[in-house]
């Protein structure tokens, strides 16, 4: 359904998605976490998991400009305290986790045949906070990644919501903030709309109804992306 919508953008001419929480969602982070800490010889604990959130939290603030591997290992050695404790080294934990990453992962309804439908009308990109081989491994489970014409990871943008980051990615194809479109679950990608880009809030569950002023649509069915793209060619 369509949620809220916006007869005054017309002029699209690029779109930009989010991969976590928009085209594809983690089923357990749990079960993640517990085969990786089995692979490095660790007992899982609950605790651990809010260690985790904390260290990747972390990690973006305090490398609001520069978000990499290298930055995400030293939070671990800061904040996930289990793997010092458990003499695990915190960069091979990292390469372990992220290979694991696309197994946990269900593709939303309806994104594979809205994805090729629009990439028949479109160029679409992948904008993420995440590492670019990681994000690839997961579209390409759902084969999606033909649907793309480029992914830009963390490692070389600012992250979101960085104006920064959307600016480098409209500049790469000479176009102006109003001639993209965003296409996200969070405050992250919406927060682009403070800087003249058309945002599209997915909300899945209807529970982000702070961020529905923010955000030039709100949808709460993948699919509905290409009926809102519908009237406006």
């Amino acid at each position: 359904m369509i949620l809220k919508d916006n007869i005054n953008s017309n002029n699209i001419k690029l779109l930009i998605y989010d991969v976590d929480g928009t085209l594809v969602e983690f089923v357990t982070l749990f079960k993640l976490l517990k085969e990786s800490f089995d692979i490095h010889g660790m007992r899982f604990k609950e605790e651990y998991f809010k260690q985790y959130v904390a260290s990747v939290s972390k990690a973006l603030d305090e490398n609001r400009k520069d978000f990499s591997k290298s930055s995400l290992v030293q939070s671990f050695e800061k904040y996930f305290s289990i793997l010092e404790k458990s003499n695990v080294n915190a960069n091979e934990y990292l390469n372990t986790l992220l290979s694991l990453e696309y197994k946990y992962t269900q593709m939303h309804d309806g994104v594979d045949i809205t994805l090729k439908e629009l990439f028949s009308k479109y160029p679409q990109v992948v904008s993420t906070n995440w590492f670019a081989d990681s994000q690839k491994t997961k579209i390409n489970k759902f084969d999606l990644l033909k649907y793309f014409n480029r992914i830009y990871g963390c490692e070389m943008y600012y992250p979101k919501p960085n104006r920064k980051h959307f600016e480098r990615i409209s500049s790469d194809y000479n176009l102006s903030p109003d001639e993209c479109l965003i296409i996200g679950d969070s405050f992250s990608d919406i927060k682009a709309s403070a800087y003249g880009y058309n945002t599209l809030l997915v909300d899945y569950k209807k529970e982000k109804t702070n961020l529905y002023n923010l955000s030039t649509y709100v949808v709460d069915d993948f699919r509905d992306v290409s009926k809102v793209l519908a009237r406006k060619k």
